[in-house]
C-alpha cells in the first residue's frame, strides 16, 4: 500500500447560504488522520454557520500543528481569478494577496451567515468595468446596472478572460465569475477566500505559518510536499495517477 503524503488531510465542502443552514447546500468538513500506511477519517462534519467553519477549521488545525503534522487542506471553491483582474482593479501586486485582500474588505458576514456577497460583485464590477462584467448571476433583488442576473456575454470585448487555465483543462468546472446557478462556485470563492485567509494564512499562530503555502498563490510542488499546503479540493473528479485524471464523475443527489 502507497503511504500517504501527508500526515493529515482536511477537506472542506463550502456554502455560501444566507442563512444558518445543515443538510444540503451548507458546510461539511472531514478529517484524515494517517496511521502507518493507512488514513483514518473521523464522522463528516456538518456546520450550520461560515462562522462555527472558521473556528472549527482553526482547532483542527491547531491540533494537527501540536501534533507535528504535515496537512493538506483543500475547499470546494476557487482560490484565484482569470490573469489581470487585480490590474483591471488598480490593485498592486502580488496579484492574489491584492485581490484576496480587496475582497475580505468588502465582505461582509455575520455569525447568521446573513452576507453582502452580490453587492461586493456589484462593487467590484462597478471599478473593472462600470457595467455588468466580469461578475453575474444573482437574485432579481440583487440585478443592477452593474450585475445581471445572466452572463454578459463580454469577456472577448472586455479582454479579460472567462477562464483561467485550470477550468481550461477541466471543462465541467464553472468559472468563478458566475455567482449563482447551477455548478456555480463564485458566490462560495467570495464568502470562503476570506475564511481560508483568516483561518490558516493570515491571523493565525506563527507556528502555524511554517511550511505553509497556498497552491495556487505560493510555494513550489517540492516545499508544498513537506509542509502545510491549502488548495481547491474538487470531489468531483478521481485521481488514476499524479499526472492523469479520469473524466469527472457525476455525484448522485
Amino acid at each position: 500500500m502507497t503511504r500517504p503524503i501527508f500526515d493529515s488531510y482536511l477537506m472542506v465542502d463550502w456554502s455560501a447560504a444566507n442563512t444558518p443552514r445543515r443538510g444540503r447546500d451548507s458546510i461539511w468538513l472531514c478529517h484524515l488522520v494517517r496511521h502507518g500506511n493507512t488514513l483514518l477519517a473521523a464522522a463528516p462534519e456538518n456546520l450550520a454557520t461560515r462562522q462555527a467553519a472558521h473556528e472549527r477549521l482553526r482547532e483542527l488545525l491547531c491540533t494537527d500543528l501540536a501534533q507535528q503534522r504535515s496537512v493538506l487542506v483543500g475547499c470546494d471553491f476557487p482560490f484565484g481569478y482569470a490573469r489581470g483582474l487585480a490590474e483591471r482593479l488598480g490593485l498592486s501586486r502580488p496579484a492574489w494577496r491584492a485581490v484576496w485582500d480587496e475582497i475580505a474588505s468588502r465582505l461582509q458576514d455575520g455569525p447568521d451567515n446573513a452576507n453582502n456577497r452580490f453587492d461586493v460583485a456589484t462593487q467590484l464590477n462597478a471599478r473593472i468595468s462600470g457595467r455588468a462584467f466580469p461578475f453575474w448571476g444573482c437574485p432579481t433583488r440583487k440585478a443592477a446596472p452593474c450585475l445581471a442576473k445572466t452572463h454578459h456575454r463580454r469577456h472577448e470585448a472586455e479582454g479579460l478572460a472567462e477562464r483561467r487555465l485550470t477550468d481550461m483543462r477541466l471543462r465541467r468546472l464553472q468559472p468563478g465569475w458566475k455567482l449563482l446557478g447551477t455548478g456555480s462556485a463564485g458566490s462560495q470563492a467570495l464568502t470562503g477566500i476570506p475564511v481560508v485567509d483568516l483561518s490558516v494564512h493570515r491571523y493565525r499562530p506563527t507556528e502555524l505559518r511554517r511550511g505553509e503555502g497556498l497552491s495556487p498563490g505560493e510555494g513550489d510542488c517540492g516545499t508544498l510536499c513537506r509542509s502545510r499546503p491549502i488548495g481547491r479540493a474538487r470531489p468531483g473528479l478521481r485521481w488514476r495517477s499524479r499526472s492523469e485524471c479520469r473524466r469527472p464523475l457525476h455525484r448522485r443527489g
